[in-house]
């Protein structure tokens, strides 16, 4: 089936896109696709490149080149110059498109699909991001289980205002647009606008990453919608709490997924510390390095939703593959009921001393307090331990001493995996879909200790000595 076939299908009078105002019906969503699919076509194009600023241009000109048979490549404007020449100097595509496209009245063309549905690029920090295809069929399956899932059925708008070139964004347009409902994004993430329009549409499921959520509940405003769905990152449970007094009697959504896996699992809350049961469709299994079946190790899948491949890469395509199960990269176990627990990525993980020690487990701890606003927990070189753990904090109060964090974690986490040095930084930095950007922070704050002072500086005197682990 062609994802964009029941697009074309909806009723034209209904209204398909409200972006910052501005309301698109079916009817001309319908036609800008045919005259867009119309001069890819007379231009023979198999790829194109889009780097666009996020508008309905960037939309129409997606849809239109999907329609037409014709890949398109997602450029993220955030990249650099040298990042994005990199991408296009690797994957050759017959044309790039940075602004909006002349268009004529003449809408006829053939609907053609392409192997691909389009190309995305991982989010990651380091190296040139790599190219993951996506088929219709990934995410015409996608579409039936999240539906299912997230209980959406009765649901007539959808707003997701993050970028379009970000899979979730990109994902709920589409969702929306195939069912027939109306989606509202903006061109530039505005928390008062979104709680303008959840106040107006009580009918919403809201698309967001937790960063977005913070920024709501800043508003003083409230409102009541159908669902608030969360994914790019860890949703804090005192962050959960404070969002459901901003949108009380609000259904809560956590998913977890990659951009390879698409959806994995996702949690209602009602076991907090996991991220709940898997999707309908997927299949796991839970092995060791040597492949193995284990109750706690690497997470493999197997999903009508994954990805077919990252595009002109069969070395990384063959490196995630291992005998037809997709590798998830992190380590998890999975409790009687069903719910999957992630101990932390495979390769955030801290080796100390010969034992493994996960940030994401002290990470989590650590944000609960209060005097925390951000954390990250990550591993630095050490000539006796091999690697010991440090924490980058940003604190919202006053900044607290080893002895008053030693208190407070001592319940609830073994002193070896504490962090022997503590870091006082001012600025986070965060990956396109609100990730923490591990690679940047360590370069930024660990690479440069030379040019930290004062308050900025690793604490000398380190939270354990050797004689107390």
């Amino acid at each position: 089936m062609h994802c964009i076939t029941p697009i074309l299908r909806q009723r034209a009078e209904h209204v398909a896109i409200v972006i910052d105002g501005e309301r698109i019906t079916y009817r001309t969503l319908q036609r800008d696709i045919a005259r867009v699919a119309h001069v890819l076509q007379q231009a023979h194009y198999k790829t194109i490149a889009l780097d666009m600023p996020n508008s309905y241009d960037w939309l129409r000109t997606f849809l239109g080149a999907v329609a037409a048979g014709v890949t398109p490549y997602l450029l993220d404007s955030k990249w650099s110059m040298h990042e994005k020449q990199q991408i296009l100097l690797h994957h050759q595509p017959d044309c790039v498109i940075t602004e909006k496209l002349p268009l004529c009245d003449n809408d006829t063309y053939e609907l053609r699909q392409a192997p691909s549905l389009f190309v995305g690029f991982t989010s990651g920090t380091t190296g040139i991001p790599k190219g993951y295809e996506r088929t219709h069929l990934s995410w015409i399956e996608s579409f039936r289980v999240t539906a299912e899932a997230f209980r959406l059925e009765q649901t007539r708008h959808y707003c997701a205002p993050g970028p379009l070139v970000h899979s979730m964004t990109l994902f709920a347009a589409m969702q929306a647009l195939v069912e027939g409902k109306t989606i509202h994004l903006q061109r530039k993430f505005d928390a008062m606008g979104v709680m303008t329009l959840c106040q107006t549409y009580d009918d919403m499921a809201l698309f967001v990453v937790p960063t977005m959520l913070e920024a709501l509940t800043t508003t003083d405003s409230c409102a009541t919608i159908h669902a608030l769905i969360s994914s790019g990152a860890k949703w804090q449970d005192d962050s959960k709490e404070r969002v459901a007094k901003t949108f009380p009697n609000t259904a809560q959504y956590e998913f977890f997924g990659s951009s390879e896996a698409s959806y994995i699992s996702y949690s209602d809350g009602t076991k907090p510390q996991t991220v709940g049961r898997f999707f309908s469709t997927v299949q796991y299994t839970i092995r060791d390095e040597a492949f193995h079946e284990v109750s706690e190790g690497f997470l493999y899948i197997k999903s009508p939703m994954i990805f077919s491949g990252y595009a002109r890469n069969k070395q990384a395509t063959n490196a995630v593959f291992r005998n037809g199960w997709l590798a998830v990269g992190d380590i998890v176990t999975v409790d009687e009921e069903g719910y999957l627990t992630i101990k932390g990525r495979a390769k955030n993980r801290i080796i100390s001393g010969g034992l493994n020690i996960f940030p994401e487990e002290v990470e989590q701890l650590l944000a609960a307090h209060p005097a925390i606003q951000e954390v990250m927990v990550c591993g630095q070189q050490d000539d006796y331990w091999g690697e010991k753990v440090v924490a980058l904090i940003q604190w919202q109060k006053e900044p607290l001493t080893h002895e008053e964090l030693a208190a407070y974690c001592a319940p609830f986490l073994a002193r070896y995996k504490f962090p022997r040095d503590i870091f006082t930084v001012k600025t986070f930095y965060y990956t396109g879909s609100g990730k923490i950007a591990r690679q940047k922070m360590k370069e930024e704050w660990l690479c440069q200790t030379s040019s930290l002072s004062g308050q900025n500086a690793p604490q000398s005197d380190a939270l354990l000595d050797s004689s107390k682990r």
